[in-house]
């Protein structure tokens, strides 16, 4: 089972633009399935979330939330993060 990671962001954002972009490349080292997610078009779950800034990174523990990132500093921690919260 690989883990879900959602990938909370905005079209206008260019830190979310540059964090999408390493983390294609970093999904491709883990078993995780990246849901994109536009803050705009998936309110319900902005709001679930209880997101406030973008980008913001949530890995799943099933329903549960295991662990939040957001802005985004370079691909050298984003890996970091990925790495101690994806098993």
């Amino acid at each position: 089972m690989c883990t879900v990671v959602l990938d909370f962001y905005s079209d206008t954002c260019s830190p979310c633009k540059a964090m999408a972009r390493d983390l294609d490349e970093i999904q491709k080292s883990y078993n995780i399935e990246v849901k994109k997610l536009n803050i705009f078009d998936n309110y319900e779950l902005t709001e679930k979330y209880n997101i406030r800034s973008v980008p913001t990174l949530i890995v799943l523990d099933g329903d549960k939330i295991k662990a939040t990132y957001t802005k985004y500093t370079g691909m050298t921690e984003l890996q970091k993060f990925i790495q101690e919260n994806v098993q």
